[in-house]
């Protein structure tokens, strides 16, 4: 959708076209986890943090945001494992949303702004999906953040 400025021109006493602005956006990115979590254990399956603290999904949030997206940067000591960082609704006891890596790489969820619920509370949580085959094997978590998009209209 395109939508047209108008300029009111002091001069003319005229409106005249101004800018089309198509696809504006801002993204505003929220770092939500307080502290990094370090050497995980990788080679079991299972949840293996969650956040002390919730975050409330108030309705306001859902009535400006077009899209929001999870981000994580996930390490791994072996590339067998497969962690996820989980938006985990405390309220429904379900995943909200979740992206998942292994080695060394910052990602980013698909949009799961559809799944959110006005009014819950959510946590963050660290799940080991994939174990690592090789003992000792750990996972790390070094940010967080949930990314608030919203359409300039």
């Amino acid at each position: 959708m395109t939508r047209r400025i108008l300029r009111f021109d002091d001069v003319s006493k005229a409106m005249t076209p101004g800018k089309d602005l198509e696809g504006n956006v801002i993204e505003i990115p929220l770092d939500i986890l307080t502290h990094q979590q370090v050497g995980l254990a990788a080679d079991s399956t299972g949840v293996k943090y969650t956040s002390p603290y919730y975050i409330l999904i108030p309705a306001a949030f859902l009535k400006w945001a077009s899209e929001v997206y999870l981000e994580a940067e996930i390490e791994a000591s072996n590339t067998d494992s497969v962690t996820a960082v989980e938006f985990y609704s405390e309220t429904a006891a379900a995943v909200r949303g979740s992206v998942s890596a292994n080695a060394s790489v910052r990602a980013r969820s698909d949009d799961f702004l559809a799944n959110l619920v006005a009014g819950e509370e959510h946590s963050i949580r660290i799940n080991v999906t994939t174990a690592s085959a090789t003992t000792g094997a750990t996972t790390s978590v070094r940010r967080v953040a949930l990314i608030l998009v919203i359409s300039v209209e």
